[in-house]
């Protein structure tokens, strides 16, 4: 609000009147800007049964005011139902990047309904030219599909609600659509997905030899190729024999 005076004194004198006027500077709405963080969770993948970080977004206020967030809209496409996550969480991502751990403050948590998941929490205040980062969480359900895939979305300007500082505006939210990375389900257990021969197959082992029989098995491991080689697998047989030398990883979810 500025202040000046009109009226009677000196000519070019404003200050000389006693007639008092003000006028209030309307600044507009600041800007928000919605974009996937370049720092997304390592493990990009989801199992039955756990509470796994599933996605980062940052919020940027731009330098016209700090922005209070209040409210921010959820969806989830993919092949995995939205009805096999029993809770999601935003967290404001305080601690090590990327990872849930005891420096994050939770923001909101709710349910998914029809894919899309409202969560509505305390203003959390954004500072004029600073980011947020937005941590997502899912908590899964059990009878996940080994395969499945799916992304996490911040969709439309929408779908995040808040008050500029100064203006006491909506912002101008920007930036959005603003998706995920692809999460694929994996089971928690190893499964066998390919003996050689096949289960009930007849083998003639040759005649006064003795040898390690030609028998090759593929299974599913829940890992990732970035955390494991095959020094970091160890298998053994019935007879507590280490087989660790005969393992191949054929992919990143695949040993042989």
């Amino acid at each position: 609000t500025v202040g000046y005076k009109t009226g009677g004194g000196a000519k070019g004198n404003v200050n000389a009147g006693t007639d008092s006027r003000s006028f209030v500077i309307d600044t507009g709405a600041g800007q928000l800007r919605v974009t996937a963080s370049v720092t997304q969770p390592s493990i990009l993948t989801a199992q039955d049964l756990e509470t796994r970080a599933v996605a980062v977004f940052a919020l940027t206020a731009d330098t016209r005011e700090a922005v209070d967030i209040s409210r921010i809209r959820l969806t989830h496409l993919g092949g995995m139902p939205a009805t096999k996550v029993t809770q999601v969480l935003i967290y404001r991502d305080a601690g090590v990047a990327a990872a849930l751990d005891s420096a994050d403050t939770l923001f909101a948590s709710g349910t998914y309904t029809s894919a899309v998941a409202t969560l509505n929490g305390s203003p959390l205040r954004i500072a004029a030219g600073d980011t947020a980062s937005m941590l997502v969480v899912y908590q899964t359900g059990s009878a996940l599909t080994e395969g499945d895939t799916f992304i996490v979305q911040i969709a439309a300007a929408s779908d995040v609600s808040g008050t500029g500082a100064i203006s006491n505006l909506s912002p101008q939210v920007v930036g959005v659509p603003a998706s995920s990375r692809a999460i694929t389900v994996r089971g928690r257990y190893p499964s066998v997905i390919h003996v050689m021969p096949a289960d009930g197959a007849m083998f003639l082992a040759p005649q006064d030899e003795t040898g390690i029989l030609p028998i090759r098995i593929q299974f599913s491991m829940p890992i990732d190729t970035a955390n494991i080689d095959t020094s970091t697998v160890r298998l053994v047989d019935a007879g507590g024999m280490n087989r660790t030398d005969s393992i191949i990883v054929v992919d990143s979810r695949t040993i042989q």
